[in-house]
């Protein structure tokens, strides 16, 4: 994952032709539509092919991260209880919480207090955080700390 400075709105990949035949990635992040399209058109003139142009979406990584930290802390030991047989192995679920744990630990390392990141990330990051939140919301209902409940 890439990190983002607070003004950021776009992310543009594009590669440019190297000695031998090979390709370097460059990235770079135009603040603007107008400046987007003025580097897409550079980018035809020159010749480099465009890899991707990807709008960046604001996502407050300080206010979210003990959400990151609670997911990956809820996979970990769930794996843990079935390597120790605790509860019944089951490959696919190991392997699902295996991936979401990754995810967490990802976004848990994102910059503070505010990242840009595309869509898709954004989109996995918002899902992460609360489905943590509604864990908290469960734990509070089933302990009768009803009172709790808003303050998750």
């Amino acid at each position: 994952m890439s990190t983002y400075k607070k003004e950021q709105r776009w992310e543009l990949r594009y590669a440019v032709p190297t000695a031998g035949g090979s390709e370097s990635e460059k990235v770079i992040y135009p603040r603007s539509e107008a400046k987007r399209a003025e580097n897409l058109e550079a980018c035809k003139k020159y010749g480099y092919r465009v890899i991707s142009c990807k709008k960046l979406y604001p996502f407050n990584t300080e206010r979210n991260q003990h959400n990151f930290e609670l997911i990956a802390n809820i996979c970990s030991n769930r794996m843990y209880d079935m390597e120790a047989g605790a509860v019944k192995f089951n490959l696919d679920e190991y392997d699902r919480l295996s991936e979401t744990r990754e995810k967490a630990q990802n976004f848990f390392a994102l910059p503070l207090p505010l990242a840009w990141l595309p869509w898709e990330e954004w989109k996995e990051a918002k899902e992460l955080s609360e489905t943590a939140i509604l864990h908290r919301q469960n734990a509070c209902i089933a302990n009768g700390r009803l009172d709790l409940v808003t303050f998750c």
